[in-house]
């Protein structure tokens, strides 16, 4: 590396210790390296890349700046409520359900403004359908592609992504349903974490579900019952407001009470380098695998076995996430198109290869034995002619075994 490249990296590098000490894991290795990328390529001079940085990282601080203030003050009713009729609207002709989630939903139902300020927008998606939102949300103004977990965390996992509408942080967060439990993912942009929930619990409807507010809506949100167990378990005063509000409105205490919240359904808090540095290439290919499975058997009905998952390891050795990706979205495009998938059904096609051929060599054996049959019948018959004509032959000529014509 020359001098002229080596001086751009030690100041970036300094730039964003600079921004880090501020803001902890704020900044990844993966955005420093983009940036690096970006200005060594530059052909300006050094003094005004230099003050290329310099604006970049003071508006990176002015921007985080601004989200501080706006979460710690918050939003209000109207405002949270106005985005969540944005993606309503943006959603409504999308065949994937978005559950709305948190203490906003009581008062969406009832149709009352709830006096206080909210954080955030937060709302949940079962996995198989999270991609299709993904495409959606991508052609509005909304989708910020640094806020989407999928293109910074490598594991293979899809921690979901965040939407600005309006200024209001919408989080979309998918889950999946397992045999005995369900797991919630969830991503902040903010300090780029990734969380990881496995919460006990089998019935689908105990944690999502639609309702019908007051004013006679049809609202997709998360349980009422899970919500409240939720509140209920904090104790915060403003978390027993939201939950009287539920009462108001109506709910199962059968669900409740069998609504088990365990003390730490945590089993993941990770920052996107941390997970990026410290994840095995295996790993990364059985998470990809995993969910590729999942989408495959919820979404097209399409059982996957383990032994073609664990053969396909070895397919995706030294493949880069995003070509993993790639490859299983074809595959998941050759379900949907009911046509083989190559990447997958390699093995199974090499073996349904030779169990052919060991079919056709049978087929041609038997045909060659019913052949052989065949000409030792036709043999048996000819020997059998002439035997017969040549005895006729003998009664004409010489009259032996005839008739007596004296």
């Amino acid at each position: 590396m020359n001098q002229r490249n080596e001086e751009i990296v030690k100041y970036i590098n300094k730039k964003f210790d600079e921004i880090n000490s501020l803001y902890p894991n704020s900044l990844s290795n993966e955005k420093k390296q983009i940036a690096i990328d970006l200005f060594i390529q530059s052909k300006d001079p050094l003094p005004l890349i230099f003050n290329q940085i310099d604006t970049m990282a003071e508006n990176t601080i002015k921007s985080r700046q601004q989200r501080d203030v706006a979460q710690q003050n918050g939003y209000s009713f109207t405002e949270i409520k106005n985005a969540v009729q944005t993606i309503r609207e943006l959603t409504k002709y999308s065949n994937a359900k978005l559950f709305i989630a948190g203490g906003t939903v009581p008062y969406l139902l009832l149709g009352q403004d709830s006096n206080r300020l909210h954080s955030d927008v937060d709302t949940v998606v079962d996995l198989k359908e999270i991609d299709e939102l993904r495409e959606l949300f991508k052609n509005t103004p909304y989708y910020k592609e640094e806020w989407d977990s999928i293109n910074l965390v490598h594991d293979g996992n899809d921690y979901g992504f965040e939407l600005n509408v309006d200024g209001i942080p919408v989080g979309i967060y998918p889950y999946l349903v397992d045999d005995d439990k369900i797991i919630q993912y969830t991503f902040d942009p903010n300090n780029q974490l990734c969380k990881i929930k496995k919460l006990p619990q089998r019935d689908i409807n105990k944690y999502v579900n639609t309702y019908v507010s007051l004013h006679g809506q049809s609202i997709d949100t998360m349980s009422l019952e899970y919500i409240k167990k939720s509140k209920d378990k904090t104790g915060r005063p403003k978390d027993k407001e939201d939950s009287k509000k539920i009462e108001e409105y109506g709910y199962s205490k059968e669900i409740y009470d069998g609504i088990d919240l365990p003390d730490n359904m945590e089993v993941q808090k990770k920052s996107v380098e941390e997970i990026n540095q410290t994840i095995s290439e295996n790993d990364v290919i059985k998470n990809h695998l995993i969910r590729y499975a999942y989408i495959a058997k919820k979404k097209y009905n399409k059982d996957i076995s383990d032994s073609k998952l664990d053969r396909a390891i070895k397919k995706f050795k030294g493949m880069t996430p995003n070509e993993i990706r790639e490859q299983l979205k074809k595959a998941l495009q050759g379900i949907k198109n009911k046509k083989k998938i190559p990447i997958i059904e390699e093995s199974t096609a090499r073996r349904s290869l030779g169990f052919t051929t060991s079919l056709s060599l049978a087929y041609i054996m038997i045909i060659f034995g019913f052949i052989v049959c065949i000409c030792i019948v036709i043999g048996f018959a000819v020997v059998n002619i002439r035997y017969f004509f040549c005895y006729r032959i003998l009664i004409v000529q010489f009259g032996i075994g005839g008739i007596d014509n004296t």
